[in-house]
């Protein structure tokens, strides 16, 4: 949290010597020292749980990078190519153009979340309920409700 406010005190005023909003140093600080502390907690967890299976979320992280700096080049190029001057014209299109651009990009990169986001908003069983996705233990036909892979005796 000291981090943050610290961040926040000089971006602020480094944005705003450089002709910036302030706010914008703002949400980078927050932004910054938001994802630092994901870090630290991810070092955390993966030292007490000795390890956090990365090898599986990797392709996802990787894929989800990409298409974010994708999406920041797109952006940027909007900001420049923006036909008319509305904040709320640039503001919405940007927010529409980013989503669609990151999402294309994430399912081009074989995000598996980017893969199942279409099924998850699309596809519901007759009485609302989801269709459970590729590879969820609830797509397991062979495990009852109260079993889980691990520990057959024990639920969830």
């Amino acid at each position: 949290m000291s981090l943050n406010v610290f961040l926040s005190i000089a971006l602020a005023e480094l944005f705003r010597r450089w002709g910036m909003s302030p706010h914008g140093g703002l949400a980078l600080a927050n932004s910054l020292a938001t994802a630092l502390e994901a870090a630290g907690l991810l070092w955390l967890m993966r030292t007490r749980l000795r390890g956090l299976a990365f090898a599986r979320v990797r392709k996802g992280l990787t894929a989800s990078a990409a298409s974010a700096i994708g999406m920041v080049v797109v952006l940027l190029l909007w900001l420049r190519a923006a036909p008319w001057d509305s904040p709320w014209f640039i503001g919405g299109g940007g927010v529409l153009l980013g989503g669609i651009t990151y999402w294309l990009l994430a399912l081009l990169f074989g995000a598996p979340e980017a893969v199942d986001l279409p099924r998850m908003l699309l596809n519901h069983t007759e009485d609302g309920a989801p269709v459970p996705l590729a590879g969820s233990p609830q797509g397991d036909d062979d495990l009852r409700d109260d079993q889980t892979e691990d520990h057959p005796d024990k639920g969830f």
